[in-house]
């Protein structure tokens, strides 16, 4: 019996198979190792390692290629192989962000396991904080290197709102939100996050305070190198030292990386696709939305670079602006879509504008109004209405302004709101619930 002929296609045909496993494992074994170690600043071993496991594994292709053509049943092996490979490339990108969740958790529960016992105990090192400081750093209203009310009691409670609500409203957050497969999904996540940012920030608060007693000398206008500086310290005498300082140090920095790398394609989408797709070129070809975003990506890239050629002297005061600002615009409008049945589109629009609006009015209004001594020092400061911080007001505008103007206009399709709370909402839209 004579063989079918193997001609170009077939040759086409096989080659296909080829380039598609190649595709594959390029994001595997340059994009990720790339994010190992420049993004979450692991050891250049470790993924080196993993690549040359890749690589140790094509012993086995050999014995792969006998068994098809023993079995004269080559599709079987092919398409194990490509599943196998494919399922290990998609959770090596789930698991880079999970590994770094990981990694931060396991940092700060390390140092705060180490710092403990070298201040003394948590006692100690309050007592020889405030020794250093005075007693503003514990009893409030903080410490200030320029005798400012620092942390008063209003600021203090204003900023479990900035750092809870600050982190949900992010752009990078509200686009994961808004992937999540139901509510339901997104209810679990809420409590999930509650308890890792427990385990997160409490022992946080526990190292800051015993950096403050381990290292002294710590010069004012230094306090964000705490951290590191303490990191490196504590794991100075320890074996593999080096190497768990990395670990502990890799997590925070890498989600710094991954916070810049999501607000980058975050403003640039904006740009491209709700301004300039939207009202400049509604036709735009993808080669041009493409290349547009790569321009602005950049754009946005270097102007972030020039404004810290010269770093400023408070940090703090544009990142609890642009943390409030995502809050106040962002979560009222998140959580009526989550929760409330009755929530509208028009609701959101106002919902948004009267929290961002609120905001920034606070800010502006800082320009014309003396000095209230509280707060970090720095040019651009809002007023603080009855000592509390402007998250607070632009909070309470958003949801009077979203639940108002929701009630104010019809509801929304009862279909629609089936859909993404799985259940029959014709009675509840009937008594307006």
């Amino acid at each position: 019996m004579t063989s079918p002929f193997f001609g170009w296609f077939e040759i086409i045909r096989l080659g296909l198979i080829q380039a598609c496993l190649g595709a594959v494992v390029v994001v595997t074994t340059s994009t990720l190792n790339r994010i190992m170690v420049v993004e979450l600043a692991l050891p250049a071993l470790l993924p080196g390692c993993l690549v040359a496991w890749h690589y140790a594994v094509q012993i086995v292709r050999p014995r792969m290629g006998y068994g098809a053509d023993k079995g004269r049943r080559s599709t079987p092996w092919m398409m194990g192989g490509m599943m196998v490979l494919g399922v290990g490339g998609f959770l090596a990108a789930v698991w880079t962000d999970l590994f770094q969740s990981v990694m931060m958790l396991f940092g700060v529960l390390l140092l705060v396991m180490l710092a403990v016992p070298a201040a003394g105990g948590l006692e100690h090192a309050t007592r020889v904080a405030v020794e250093q400081t005075g007693p503003g750093f514990s009893f409030g209203p903080g410490f200030s290197p320029d005798g400012r009310d620092f942390l008063p009691l209003g600021l203090a409670c204003s900023f479990f709102f900035v750092w809870v609500f600050g982190g949900f409203g992010s752009p990078a957050s509200v686009v994961r939100v808004m992937a999540s497969k139901s509510t339901s999904h997104i209810r679990k996540s809420i409590v999930l996050l509650g308890g890792y940012n427990l385990l997160i920030y409490i022992p946080l608060i526990m190292i800051c305070i015993c950096g403050r007693a381990i290292i002294a000398e710590l010069p004012p206008g230094k306090t964000d190198e705490i951290i590191p500086r303490l990191t490196l310290s504590l794991t100075n005498g320890l074996p593999g030292g080096s190497l768990l300082a990395g670990f502990v140090l890799s997590a925070p920095f890498g989600a710094v990386m991954a916070t810049v790398s999501g607000y980058l394609v975050v403003i640039a989408s904006g740009v491209v696709r709700d301004i300039y797709q939207r009202f400049l070129r509604p036709h735009a070809t993808a080669r041009e939305t493409r290349l547009l975003t790569y321009i602005v990506m950049i754009c946005v890239g270097l102007f972030a670079f020039l404004l810290n050629v010269k770093p400023v002297a408070y940090l703090q005061v544009f990142v609890i602006f642009s943390g409030a600002g995502s809050a106040v615009t962002f979560v009222v409008p998140a959580l009526m879509a989550a929760y409330w049945r009755r929530a509208t589109a028009l609701g959101a629009i106002a919902a948004m504008i009267a929290g961002g609006g609120t905001l920034i009015l606070f800010y502006i209004a800082g320009f014309f109004f003396p000095d209230p001594g509280i707060g970090p020092m720095g040019s651009i400061r809002p007023i603080f209405l009855s000592g509390l911080d402007p998250i607070i007001w632009g909070l309470s505008a958003s949801l009077i302004a979203g639940v108002g103007v929701s009630l104010l206009t019809p509801a929304p399709d009862p279909k629609l709101v089936s859909r993404l709370f799985g259940e029959d909402v014709v009675c509840a839209r009937s008594t307006g619930s």
